[in-house]
């Protein structure tokens, strides 16, 4: 793998501006170099800021409709509250064809066009929650990333192989689905997308992971192209547990996780044997 070209994502550029920080701390360190927008979370503005501060940080949209508020008057995936529902709501939803597409586009322009407005050249754009990989969310929103010539991460990944282990069965099978999704997407759309999306997460159900378990996951993969490595890096502050606060209790242990990758990923650099590229270079 040494040369091989690689994208390192961080999700979640706006979440808080603590979030933004652990971000920006590990692309100074030199170990990503690619992160995704959300363009309606408390950290926007400071995104922002951060962002033009560092203009080598190439910038994708995170789409997000799981969390937080709209930009636009969508109703079929809001709840009373005029907040987004839940990933999981939002995939019954879909399944029961409650979800309508043009509400959908709407809500996606708006984000983009808030991006942009900032003055920021988007590369590309993923998903919150990966919501992208949901086939009618999918199909309403890929003539809108063709007409802006948009790149799309595909959520293929390489790990698939089942195992009796209650920690790991879910994620093999959640990955053996989420693949069958990524080979529908590429039968259908022209724009680039990633070949292979790895994670930490995909290995580890807790923070027991080191510095070197990252270069592990890319040894994995061998010779396979174009692969993102998805990183998200937290400094865990209040911020970020008072925005999880009423679902702290299932979202505690990824919280944590997040704030072990900034630990392991802000100290040195990991990936000098590899060439960084982002998704305008696929």
């Amino acid at each position: 793998m040494v040369g091989s070209k690689i994208i390192v994502n961080a999700d979640d550029f706006g979440l808080t501006a603590s979030v933004n920080q652990a971000i920006i701390d590990v692309y100074r360190i030199g170990n990503l170099n690619s992160t995704t927008f959300m363009v309606n979370m408390p950290g926007t503005e400071d995104a922002v800021i951060k962002a033009k501060e560092n203009p080598g940080l190439s910038i994708g949209l995170h789409f997000c409709i799981t969390e937080g508020t709209p930009l636009t008057s969508g109703t079929s995936f809001t709840n009373d509250n005029g907040q987004f529902i839940t990933r999981k709501e939002l995939i019954s939803r879909s399944m029961k064809g409650k979800i309508k597409a043009n509400e959908l586009v709407a809500e996606f322009k708006a984000q983009y066009q808030k991006a942009i407005s900032y003055g920021l050249e988007l590369t590309h754009t993923d998903s919150h929650q990966h919501i992208l990989q949901i086939p009618f969310i999918f199909n309403a929103l890929k003539t809108t990333f063709e007409e802006l010539a948009l790149p799309v991460r595909c959520v293929h990944s390489p790990f698939t192989k089942l195992s009796l282990n209650p920690k790991v069965l879910p994620r093999a099978v959640k990955n053996i689905i989420m693949n069958r999704s990524a080979k529908n997407m590429r039968s259908e759309f022209s724009q680039p997308m990633n070949d292979y999306l790895i994670s930490i997460h995909d290995k580890f159900s807790d923070t027991s992971f080191e510095q070197n378990d990252y270069l592990n996951l890319l040894a994995i993969c061998g010779q396979l192209n174009n692969i993102e490595l998805m990183v998200h890096p937290y400094i865990l502050d209040q911020e970020v547990l008072d925005l999880y606060e009423d679902e702290i209790e299932t979202k505690i242990i990824f919280l944590k996780k997040c704030e072990r990758e900034y630990q392991m990923l802000s100290k040195e650099s990991l990936f000098d044997d590899f060439e960084l590229v982002n998704f305008s270079q696929l």
